[in-house]
């Protein structure tokens, strides 16, 4: 299947996806990649149908002001990068797909950032000016901060337009959302790197 049919795939099952809320953990019932396991199946008819969960909004804090800075996945040891977009993925309807701005410093993810996100010095504007994508080898050069999270949370989706939603969730500290386990990270690679 190609990049392009499976992207349009995953935009089909969002658009029928049904919200997690804070109060169920990802993978409560699906273990741990946040897809509930039983399903009702989907019958024809003129109303939307219902179908599988959307994975839980990512609110999160980082060490430094990466706002700007693409976001990047590493490997478990955050010494790889494993997984980055194509300069064309940093634009949705024609707009950066920035972070959005949340009260005390707390930023809404719009490009799936994780536990296991990095940052590049690349901001989206010079990334998404990128005639290419650079390589994963060329691109670990470009990594400023391995360990950048504070806090994460996972939280019921709601439409990234439904800001003051978020900021009410911040606002209850976070109450009944699953905080990401953030001391997973080998001790080895909490230290800023730049190579």
């Amino acid at each position: 299947m190609t990049a392009r049919r499976l992207m349009r795939l995953a935009m089909a099952v969002m658009a029928v996806a049904v919200p997690l809320g804070c109060t169920s953990p990802r993978g409560a019932a699906g273990g741990g990649d946040g897809i509930v396991s039983q399903a009702s199946p989907v019958e024809q008819s003129n109303e939307r149908p219902v179908g599988l969960p959307m994975p839980p909004a990512v609110i999160y804090k980082t060490s430094g002001d990466y706002y700007d800075n693409v976001p990047v996945g590493m490997d478990a040891t955050r010494r790889r990068v494993v997984s980055y977009p194509a300069p064309s993925d940093l634009r949705v309807g024609g707009q950066l797909a920035k972070p959005v701005r949340l009260p005390d410093g707390y930023l809404l993810d719009c490009r799936g950032v994780n536990e296991r996100t990095a940052f590049l010095d690349y901001t989206y504007e010079e990334y998404a000016a990128l005639p290419a994508p650079p390589t994963a080898r060329q691109l670990e050069r470009h990594v400023i901060d391995r360990t950048p999270f504070i806090e994460m949370y996972f939280v019921e989706r709601r439409g990234s337009e439904d800001v003051a939603y978020y900021e009410r969730v911040v606002a209850s500290g976070f109450e009944g959302c699953e905080r990401a386990d953030l001391d997973t990270v080998p001790a080895t690679v909490r230290l800023k790197v730049r190579e």
